[in-house]
């Protein structure tokens, strides 16, 4: 079909239109015979009452004004809700879970109740409300569980670096104490010493006579306020034992790991209680 480009007479270019196009803008005074009209494929703008094929709608009269642009159809506006808007139970609920999730409540109960909220306010037309509710929750839930979860599965693996760091010092103080009873002895006729005390001179500090597990005792900083009762963990099990008697035998011991001091100066660690 036969198509044609207009010239208006404010110098723009209207079309491709029709042939019924042009005899609609004839008969509607928005062209004229003076009009310069150019058929598509065409290169020559030459006047509408050069064409032929429009003589019979230029026999109306002289028209009047050139083609208008097209004007643009404002799109429907949505139609309003049904009934009034309400918000969400499920986003309230969400974010609810979501708070009370810091102290005591899972996560994952405050992220699905999030995420269903969305769905079932999308899927409403209007009629719910209540994503912005909904979005701090399934938020809160993800912080939550970024940051305590990671957070509850770590502790126990520290919890255990710190025993064992502990149960390897204990081994420490209890190699010192066995170092300082065959000292004692040396100086005593192969004897050890009676009691922690008595080897004052042949250990640093007394605080090594406190297992660093041990909560109940707290260590001393010097022999001047040496206490037993309050400043000593280590249990003595064989006071006053001649050095060659005491080679094979468990002389002191860590009531808390089970390690246990030999007369000949060594430290095992027993199987703990």
């Amino acid at each position: 079909m036969q198509t044609y480009k207009v010239l208006g007479t404010d110098g723009k270019e209207y079309g491709p239109v029709s042939a019924e196009v042009v005899r609609q803008w004839l008969a509607q005074k928005r062209a004229v015979a003076t009009t310069s009209v150019r058929a598509e494929g065409g290169t020559e703008w030459r006047p509408l009452s050069a064409f032929p094929e429009f003589a019979e709608a230029l026999a109306g009269g002289p028209p009047a004004v050139p083609p208008a642009a097209p004007v643009a159809t404002p799109a429907p506006a949505l139609p309003a809700p049904a009934g009034p808007v309400r918000t969400s139970r499920l986003a309230v609920a969400s974010l609810i879970c979501g708070v009370l999730g810091f102290l005591c409540l899972p996560g994952l109960a405050s992220l699905g109740l999030g995420i269903a909220a969305l769905i079932k306010i999308s899927k409403s037309k209007g009629q719910l409300r209540g994503q912005g509710l909904a979005i701090a929750g399934i938020c809160i839930s993800g912080v939550m569980l970024l940051v305590f979860v990671p957070a509850a599965l770590l502790l126990p693996a520290l919890a255990r670096a710190k025993s064992n760091a502990q149960r390897i010092q204990c081994v420490s103080h209890l190699k010192q104490i066995c170092l300082g009873a065959r000292i004692y002895s040396n100086d005593n006729k192969e004897t050890f010493p009676p009691d922690f005390l008595s080897m004052s001179n042949e250990l640093n500090t007394p605080r090594i006579l406190v297992c660093p597990a041990d909560t109940k005792h707290t260590a001393s900083l010097n022999w001047a306020d040496f206490d037993p009762r309050k400043n000593l963990t280590y249990e003595y099990l064989q006071p006053g034992i001649a050095e060659t008697n005491a080679m094979d035998k468990v002389i002191f011991r860590c009531p808390i790991h089970n390690n246990v001091g030999m007369g000949d100066g060594s430290v095992q660690q027993m199987r703990q209680r």
